[in-house]
């Protein structure tokens, strides 16, 4: 499904499941405009991706739907184990801020952010970040919540499955008003991750609470960013 296609004035025609209009909300149109969205925008929420395996082919523009039976990830891709919490996706990843040891934990997969990595508050005070990194400047974000406050530094490296990018800018948030990460979460990975790969995933399993992501960097690309490399510890399929 082309991504002008999910944004319609008169229908949303998905071909995998029949979708009612129970579960939609609407927006005012300052909302929208916050957003960066245009007036006749659609947001696909966890309720209806929550029933199909999903493919985002960014490099394309691609959102594709599939039925769970009928999901086979192609090509070779790095395949982590997904979980969710509360309708969250998360993933496991390592952040190393300047002069520390790496830190492991989980982010949520965030596809609807910009950012490339946002570090939630609780993190943030609890590993004094803002006395680690060398200088940050004054950011702000909106989304339906309203508007963010945070400060922007560069962290030193973030590793996700076996690919590293050095030096990659953080949102490091300085207030819990509007969490964006379950407790014990160290923060969100965005689109400014994401848009590098073709990101699958399966259907998640109501009983386990799980299902796998794969990461496939995008040969649509002119080249994926030298800081970027692939370790022998990533898994493929």
């Amino acid at each position: 499904m082309p991504a002008s296609y999910v944004s319609t004035r008169r229908a949303l025609l998905l071909s995998c499941l029949a979708a009612t209009t129970a579960g939609l909300i609407a927006l005012p149109c300052f909302a929208a405009s916050s957003l960066t969205l245009e007036a006749d925008s659609v947001i696909l929420g966890y309720p209806l991706l929550g029933r199909c395996a999903v493919r985002i082919d960014y490099a394309t523009r691609t959102l594709t739907l599939y039925r769970g039976d009928r999901f086979r990830d192609a090509g070779r891709s790095t395949v982590l184990p997904l979980t969710f919490r509360n309708g969250l996706p998360y993933v496991t990843a390592r952040i190393t801020l300047p002069g520390q040891q790496p830190v492991e934990g989980q982010f949520v997969i965030d596809s609807g952010s910009g950012q490339a990595v946002t570090l939630a508050a609780p993190f943030v005070r609890e590993r004094r970040v803002l006395e680690t990194v060398a200088h940050t400047i004054q950011g702000r974000g909106h989304g339906v919540g309203g508007e963010s406050q945070s400060q922007v530094a560069r962290l030193e490296r973030l590793e996700l499955g076996g690919f590293r990018l050095e030096q990659p800018i953080a949102a490091l948030r300085t207030s819990s008003v509007g969490r964006i990460a379950a407790e014990g979460a160290i923060g969100n990975l965005g689109g400014e991750i994401l848009h590098r790969f073709t990101v699958s995933r399966g259907v998640p399993l109501p009983s386990e609470g799980r299902c796998p992501i794969c990461f496939s960097p995008c040969s649509a690309l002119p080249c994926l960013p030298t800081a970027w490399a692939a370790s022998s510890s990533s898994s493929s399929t």
